[in-house]
């Protein structure tokens, strides 16, 4: 079956100063998440070929959202 819809994922991290410097290094963490555990697999066994994917970072009121670049 083919679709026509994006799909997207969502992955969000609280700063974790143990880990990251950043909010940057926290939202390459989340995008590296979202590689690494392949949450895009059952998206595309539904036939979505276009997923957008996001990482969102949070240190108290403070937000930094970083898209993956598309291929």
């Amino acid at each position: 079956m083919k679709s026509f819809a994006d799909g997207i994922i969502i992955e969000f991290k609280a700063f974790d100063p143990k880990k990251e410097k950043t909010l940057d290094d926290t939202t390459r963490r989340a995008l590296d998440q979202i590689r690494d555990m392949k949450y895009e697999t059952d998206l595309e066994a539904r036939g979505i070929r276009r997923v957008r994917k996001y990482g969102f970072a949070f240190r108290g009121k403070e937000v930094l959202i970083e898209a993956e670049k598309e291929q």
